[in-house]
């Protein structure tokens, strides 16, 4: 694959330095061993049947692809991080509607699998009462099984999106065998595409436009929430929120006697999201989010 220029993966390491203390300690033991490392000699004269081994070419050449191959490493790192907040995240939604039906999962990939827990999720939110793979059967006059064989799974997993398909949600590149077989970057997906439709896609607020997506609609109620207090602004779902000025912003807007927006700027990031949290709670919002997990994220 192509390789960037110097300056090209300098601009890139930089963003990274704001967010990774652990990139910045590569790139101070990388400049050191530079620093001590002679300058390669100058090639001899040119004679026949001469290569030379070593070239200046060459050493930038091999210096360039440990600083992206280090680069690459801490972006893995990081993706990794946030994908475990998320599992934990959405784990705990589902239990939430869950509950309701009775239900409960323990993990996201594997719980999902068999399509059961999946129906009774999209039959909690919507109120609808959908088929499952042995109520086919029913209709043929068999007898009423369990469906735990990888033919019945891949069904009621079709049954689920079948269902979002018909309410218009728009699945990308989402298939049966993905969940059944619990992978996880697609599990995540379906499940933040639920997330949209459910519980973000009916708001409606001031100023929003056709256009927006339903995130875009969410940021821009954040944004109005959080108008009026100096120094905290609201641009993104992830740098803005991680010092908990932002949630006590929001709940200040509508339960001022709740919070005192001039001790939360001077309390630390951890309490500032803990407090959000705990006063979150008492007003019946379900904790879905540790103070620990947004602070990294």
């Amino acid at each position: 694959r192509a390789v960037p220029g110097r300056a090209a993966s300098r601009r890139l390491l930089a963003l990274s330095w704001s967010f990774c203390p652990e990139f910045q300690r590569r790139e101070r033991a990388r400049e050191t061993a530079s620093a001590a490392r002679p300058l390669p000699a100058a090639p001899p004269a040119p004679m026949a049947g001469y290569t030379p081994r070593f070239t200046p070419a060459a050493h930038y050449y091999a210096d360039e692809l440990d600083y992206l191959q280090a680069y690459e490493d801490v972006l893995e790192r990081y993706k990794d991080e946030r994908d475990k907040v998320q599992k934990k995240t959405f784990t705990k939604w589902i239990n939430k509607h869950l509950i309701k039906v009775r239900k409960h999962i323990n993990d996201l990939y594997e719980d999902l699998r068999d399509g059961h827990n999946l129906i009774s999720l999209l039959e909690a939110l919507s109120g609808d009462t959908l088929p499952r793979e042995r109520d086919i059967l029913k209709t043929l006059r068999l007898p009423r099984e369990k469906g735990r064989m990888r033919f019945h799974r891949l069904q009621n997993v079709q049954i689920a999106l079948d269902y979002l398909k018909r309410r218009q949600v728009k699945l990308v590149n989402i298939r049966n065998d993905d969940i059944t077989d619990g992978n996880p970057k697609l599990t995540l997906g379906l499940i933040w595409t639920i997330i949209l439709h459910f519980q973000i896609s009916d708001i409606h607020v001031s100023g929003e436009s056709e256009e927006m997506s339903a995130k875009e609609k969410l940021l821009l109620w954040s944004q109005q929430a959080a108008d009026g207090h100096t120094g905290i602004r609201c641009e993104n779902f992830t740098s803005c929120w991680r010092d908990g000025k932002l949630f006590n912003a929001i709940i200040h807007k509508y339960r001022p006697d709740l919070v005192d927006m001039r001790q939360v700027a001077i309390q630390s990031s951890m309490n500032n999201l803990e407090q959000a949290f705990v006063v979150a709670e008492k007003l019946g919002v379900t904790r879905l989010l540790d103070a620990e997990g947004k602070l990294s994220h």
